[in-house]
């Protein structure tokens, strides 16, 4: 069984005082502490575990009307918080306790990197019992202590001073308990969804964040975007649309902390000109928002979808480019579809996405965009493959004899410039025979003559090529693995 707090806090009460009995024991240990303990025992132990069951009444359970106020709800958050800040301010990075140490692997490990994995390892096993802890509150109702928990742990996690002199937790030791963090609350929010969880609970929840925010955390609203996918969790879990409307102004902290939040509460208030106007004022600042009011737009008012669309658009072409062109028809909006697809071109490169707008772009914004894909050597010869522009490939191959992309630049212009793609090939080749060894070069000498085989009328010519190289003087063995392996001879 994993050690715990409370095993913990018993040992270290009988080494202090060994005449001490069970029940002074008892009840200086923490309810929290006992509960966990309980739980760990009763999630092992079948037996004892039916005899729990057997001895509790199911209905005085779950009709409990024990409340957690305010005040109780804030001492639940520093108690942890406190319990947390200890725990992460003891780690001592800067010794290395190598007598304890359980590497990954049996292979060669850098002691750098011995290290950052010891260093990583302490800072799991400190908490590794959080996962379990979390259930087990989930398990019996009791959200507002997860939520306390988890309020508690992100705050630890940016406050710590944390003893980490040579960066082995990474950039920011605080960080990586942050990210620790994040793990906690995706897994909380996985188990709360799945749980059957009184009504009651969540709401009141919900209620206990905001009000801690508002009169705790006044100058961190922004940190409620952390948990809005906690939330999103408890709001979605409350079974009775009639319940939700308790959650009706139970803030004055502006919504644009919380959008997708408060989206959702319209949602299930059932008020759609409300859930319009959240969406509305939101939707530029938070992804999600902006994804659920252009769906509504895109049934309900094509225009208003086109106007939506255009303003994310213009926030972030890259990202909302990709996520606009499928629902997008070239008779909505001509001008705004020539923007959409040519911003995929620049940050997509796929030819298929040209294809769509070549017909429709002017010759001064086909040079804008060739100029935008300067670089892009490749894409730009698949473009000119399309438009026929094979002169335009020529001079970039003749500008790019060294590309690492040589083979694609220069495939497409094979049989249209024939003898000067087979000289290109045979001046490259006799280069680098001459003046580079290795497996790597012979390779790529290699690929070279494998397209040359491609060009009409002059495979008489690369053969004679190829085996004019095979037999190379002196002899190179290593050369004629690799024309083997390519195929060549």
């Amino acid at each position: 069984m994993k050690t715990t707090n409370f095993t913990r806090c018993v040992n270290y009460s009988q080494n202090i005082k060994l005449d001490m009995d069970f029940k002074e024991i008892f009840n200086k240990v923490s309810e929290k502490e006992k509960t966990e303990y309980l739980f760990q025992l009763l999630d092992k132990e079948d037996k004892l575990r039916q005899g729990f069951i057997d001895s509790i009444s199911i209905d005085a359970c779950t009709n409990s009307e024990t409340t957690v106020d305010n005040d109780d709800f804030a001492g639940l958050v520093e108690g942890s918080y406190d319990e947390y800040l200890s725990e992460m301010e003891s780690l001592n990075l800067e010794d290395t306790d190598w007598d304890n140490y359980s590497p990954p692997h049996s292979g060669y490990i850098e002691e750098w990197e011995a290290e950052q994995h010891m260093a990583q390892q302490e800072a799991d096993e400190l908490f590794d019992y959080m996962k379990e802890h979390l259930v087990s509150l989930i398990i019996t109702d009791d959200t507002e202590t997860v939520v306390a928990d988890l309020l508690a742990f992100y705050f630890a996690s940016v406050e710590a001073n944390i003893n980490d002199p040579y960066d082995n937790l990474g950039d920011s030791a605080n960080g990586y308990f942050m990210d620790m963090h994040k793990g906690f609350v995706d897994y909380a929010i996985e188990k709360i969804s799945i749980a059957s969880i009184a009504d009651r609970k969540l709401i009141n929840t919900i209620k206990l964040f905001f009000n801690y925010f508002h009169t705790k955390k006044n100058d961190c609203f922004e940190d409620i975007k952390i948990f809005e996918g906690l939330l999103l969790a408890l709001l979605n879990s409350i079974d009775d649309d009639e319940n939700v409307k308790g959650l009706s102004n139970i803030t004055k902290i502006d919504k644009k902390y919380f959008p997708q939040y408060s989206l959702q509460l319209e949602k299930r208030l059932g008020n759609e000109k409300s859930w319009l106007e959240h969406a509305r004022k939101f939707y530029l600042i938070d992804q999600k928002v902006g994804h659920e009011l252009l769906g509504y737009y895109y049934t309900e008012d094509i225009n208003n979808y086109i106007s939506a669309a255009k303003e994310l658009f213009k926030d972030d072409k890259r990202y909302w480019a990709k996520e606009i062109a499928p629902d997008l028809k070239i008779e909505h909006d001509q001008g705004f579809y020539k923007d959409v697809y040519t911003e995929l071109c620049i940050s997509k490169r796929q030819i298929s996405d040209y294809k769509e707008i070549k017909n429709i772009l002017t010759e001064t914004e086909k040079e804008g965009l060739h100029n935008e894909l300067k670089w892009a050597l490749v894409f730009r010869s698949e473009i000119y493959t399309v438009e026929k522009q094979f002169d335009k490939i020529k001079e970039i191959v003749e500008k790019n004899l060294d590309s690492y992309d040589f083979n694609k630049l220069i495939e497409p212009i094979l049989n249209v410039y024939p003898v000067f793609c087979f000289m290109t090939i045979e001046k490259k080749a006799n280069n680098a025979i001459n003046s580079e060894r290795g497996r790597g070069a012979y390779s790529r000498i290699a690929s070279w003559l494998n397209i040359s085989k491609k060009i009409s009328g002059f495979q008489n010519k690369t053969k004679q090529l190829i085996m004019g190289l095979y037999n190379h003087k002196p002899n190179l063995p290593a050369l004629k693995d690799e024309f083997r392996k390519a195929g060549l001879v």
